[in-house]
């Protein structure tokens, strides 16, 4: 299990809310990764 899955877990157990936003927002982060990375190739 790498780190940030741990962290999601831990942060599941802390603030079950809270944790679903992160997880959302992370995965937003991700996706404007993925584009602005695909924009440099």
């Amino acid at each position: 299990m790498n780190l940030d899955t741990e962290i999601r877990l831990k942060l599941l157990k802390l603030f079950p809310d809270g944790a679903t936003a992160y997880a959302e927002g992370f995965a937003q982060d991700l996706s404007r990764m993925k584009c602005t990375i695909s924009k440099k190739l």
